[in-house]
């Protein structure tokens, strides 16, 4: 999801287009942690370096920052469910989405203990039905 101040121009639209942000000053993860690299790599593929005005450990003070004017910032849609709603407009991407893939690893040559494997049928479900509440 695309954070904006709540001041921000692009707030007006619904839907906002990658190549509209590039100018931005872009507010990200820390470098060497992911979602930081893929917010940039998605820049990257849609033809331009985002320009970085600040780094963060937590996605937490990203949003602060946002939300004090400093950027704007690409989190993943699963983090808006504990996200400020005051002062950050929250906003999708027109087109291709970034996205990225999480991974369960269990180990195969021994039994997972009740709380793994409970945790993994938690996994398993929940990721089934986010799957099929982004088809509706």
């Amino acid at each position: 999801m695309l954070c904006l101040p709540a001041a921000h121009p692009l707030v007006e639209q619904k839907k906002v287009v990658a190549s509209n942000l590039q100018h931005e000053k872009f507010i990200l993860m820390q470098d060497g942690h992911c979602l930081g690299a893929q917010a940039q790599q998605f820049c990257e593929t849609k033809g331009f370096h985002p320009e970085i005005s600040c780094r963060s450990a937590q996605i937490g003070t990203v949003l602060a920052m946002v939300q004090a004017g400093l950027g704007i910032s690409l989190i993943p849609e699963m983090a808006l469910a504990g996200a400020p709603r005051d002062g950050i407009v929250y906003r999708s991407l027109d087109g291709v989405r970034p996205r990225r893939i999480l991974a369960l690893a269990l180990p195969g040559q021994r039994k997972s203990s009740l709380c793994v494997t409970e945790f993994a049928k938690f996994v398993r479900s929940h990721s089934r039905e986010a799957a099929r509440s982004r088809t509706m």
